[in-house]
């Protein structure tokens, strides 16, 4: 496995409700402590998990009840610039997802669009 260079040591492990298929810091960050993982799905759920000295916390898990396809990539990005990073979410059935935030830190559907490929990657662009 070339997932972990020799010598190197698996701290704890964190269970989700589905197969894992994509991470990302929080914000690009791990949040104010550094510590939440944002995960995405084979079986479509994303999630926030922080990372506690002890052991992991789940924060949210936004369920597919519309049954759309696995998580392939997801990303940070203010794209409804209001100050406030957004989560961009990639599906494998072409389908991107925008969610904001409410002001419990729980992510809501603000956009969604199909474009009708699998979508690999999400790349954010900031233009000064």
């Amino acid at each position: 496995n070339n997932a972990f260079k020799k010598g190197s040591m698996l701290i704890y492990e964190a269970e989700v409700s589905g197969p894992p298929s994509t991470l990302t810091l929080l914000n690009d960050d791990g949040g104010m402590e550094g510590r939440e993982v944002i995960y995405g799905t084979s079986d479509g759920k994303v999630g926030l998990i922080e990372m506690g000295i002890e052991e992991p916390l789940p924060r949210w898990e936004v369920a597919n009840d519309k049954r759309l396809g696995g998580i392939s990539c997801i990303d940070n990005f203010d794209i409804t610039n209001d100050g406030i990073m957004d989560l961009i979410v990639g599906r494998e059935d072409g389908n991107i997802e925008i969610y904001s935030y409410d002001s419990m830190d729980t992510p809501f559907l603000k956009y969604t669009h199909v474009i009708r490929i699998f979508i690999i990657k999400i790349i954010s662009l900031a233009l000064y």
